[in-house]
This record gives structure tokens, sequence and C-alpha cells, in this order.
């Protein structure tokens, strides 16, 4: 009761809520996800004395988004150090991000990868359907794709992206670019594409209910986020054959193998990403063998398996 008191107005009453919850199921293992949640959820299962509380952190910590809260930061270090608490991230990036935020040890937040159901539809099963879709898009049929799925939201940097696309049409007036995804910053990426040079060459589907096939009608995916955890896109992508390349943002990185199923834009150029991705797209062996290493390396690294072992761990199950 005095701990619950001493909390903030913002944290008390749902952190009662949760409480009335856990001892009504009387759970053997919590498991939270996301900085709210792990918090509230987190201190209540420590007073109802759960002996084991899993805390999944997503991306980077909270101070760099909108809805941090000032004793997020507090909440977590008291969290950090009761007994059976485990924090765990999904990406290594992510953990030590927490680490040094925190200010705990390294490796004091475990990794466990996320997986990806072995029902994922193969990419063959697409093939006529992408077929169909190029000509409803008008595309041609020989002409290659570019395209990412996004949130048009700053940390997404779609305008990054368009600079790259834009860089990229100098050079191949050929490729076309396929955007996928809805968000704040869409009404004004139309309006930057309104009789631009590009704009002939760019397709926005905006919110599709099957977004695979979009990821399989592409030649490369190309994400430019500023900050990342681990995209699963970038793993969908090449569970579907298709090649990825990104910024070095996150976990972003760890869901390829760098030069075999993807490639990094290691600094904040649009010129020469630009021409890194023209090297690659007008390489269609190049394209064919990242696509096939890039099926093998994510099927073997993200699978359900994999993940179940990993939970199975920090259960103690």
């Amino acid at each position: 009761t005095e701990l619950i008191n001493q909390l903030p107005m913002l944290l008390r009453n749902d952190v009662l809520r949760y409480l009335r919850l856990i001892h009504r199921h009387k759970p053997a293992v919590v498991h939270l996800w996301l900085d709210d949640v792990n918090i509230k959820g987190g201190i209540a299962a420590v007073l109802a004395g759960v002996p084991r509380i899993i805390l999944s952190l997503r991306s980077f910590p909270p101070v760099h988004f909108g809805f941090h809260q000032p004793y997020m930061r507090e909440a977590y270090r008291w969290l950090f150090k009761q007994q059976g608490v485990i924090l765990v991230n999904n990406s290594m990036a992510g953990a030590a991000a927490y680490e040094k935020w925190l200010g705990v040890p390294s490796a004091g937040i475990e990794v466990i990868y996320n997986g990806l159901s072995s029902e994922f539809k193969r990419p063959t099963s697409y093939i006529a359907e992408v077929d169909e879709l190029k000509l409803i898009l008008k595309i041609p049929a020989d002409s290659p794709v570019m395209g990412t799925v996004i949130r048009f939201t700053e940390e997404k940097q779609p305008f990054y992206w368009l600079e790259i696309a834009s860089e990229l049409y100098k050079l191949n007036q050929g490729i076309y670019f396929l955007l996928a995804g809805d968000g704040p910053l869409l009404m004004d990426f139309r309006d930057k594409i309104r009789g631009a040079d590009i704009e002939p060459n760019i397709r926005l589907v905006g919110h599709v209910a099957d977004v695979y096939k979009y990821i399989a009608m592409m030649d490369l995916f190309l994400l430019t986020s500023r900050i990342e955890g681990l995209p699963n896109v970038l793993i969908e992508s090449q569970l579907l054959g298709v090649p990825v390349v990104t910024t070095n943002a996150g976990g972003a990185c760890e869901t390829m193998v760098p030069d075999e199923t993807g490639w990094t834009l290691e600094d904040y150029n649009a010129y020469t990403a630009a021409r890194k991705i023209n090297t690659i797209l007008t390489n269609d062996d190049l394209l064919k063998v990242a696509g096939q290493n890039g099926k093998e390396f994510a099927k073997e690294k993200f699978n359900m398996e994999n993940l179940a072992a990993g939970l199975q761990s920090v259960y103690q199950i």
C-alpha cells in the first residue's frame, strides 16, 4: 500500500487494476509488452509476488518517442532490480540502447528475436497475382521495381526515401517505385511528387489488405528509417525472396546478412545511395542470389521454434 501511494497518479489507478487482475488469476508467469504496460503491469506483478515477470521491450527507449513519461526511467530501474524480473528486447541494438539509458550492465537485457510462422506463403505462389497487379498498376512486366511498406511518419523518413528514388530515376527512367502504407505525412508526400519528373513512375497504393503480394512484386525493398527496433518487414521481404536495402537504424542490420541478403546505407546521402542501389538493381544475377540467400537466412534465424526456445528459457519452464 505504501509503494502504491507513492506512485504518480498517472500510474496508480492502472497499477491497481493490474493488481486485481493478477490476484484473480494467480499466474506463475506474467509476460508484458511495451513500455507503458511493462511499467504498470510490472509493478503490479512484483507487488503480487509473481515469481517470473518478463518485460518485453520493443524498438528503442521511450525517451526517443512522444509517449515518454518522466517516471519511466526510474520505474524501469526499480523493476530491473527486483527478483524474478527479466527485461527482453527483440534486437541487440535495442537492448544496448535500453542498457545505456537505464545505466544497467551490458548484457543485462536478454535478446529474443521475432519469429514468423512456418505457414508464411511461398514466393512462387504470388507469381500470377504479381503479374495481374503489374497490369492493374500499369507497370511494364519487365521493368524493375523498388518499393517499400511504410508508415508515413517522421521517424520512417519518407522524404529521404523520395530523395533517393528521385536520384535513382535520374540514372534510370525505367525503374518504377511502389509505396504501400498510410500515415500523417502521406498527403505531404503526395504534394511533393505532384508535377515532379518522377511522378509517372511512382505508385502509391495506400493501406492494402494483402501486403505480401505487393512486396513480392518488388525487385528490391528499401527502408529509410531514422530509428527502428527489429523491422519485421525486412524479414518478410527476404522470406519472399526480395533483397533489402536499409539505413543503419537500430536492429535493421540484424535482420539480414550484409552484402549477401541485403545492403546497408552507411550515410545519409541520396546521391551515393541511388548509385549503390542502381548497381544492385541492374545486376539480375546479384538480385537472384541475394533473394535466395535471404529466404534461407530468414527461415533459419527468425522462425517460431527459435522464438519458443527463447521464451521457454526466460519463463524457466
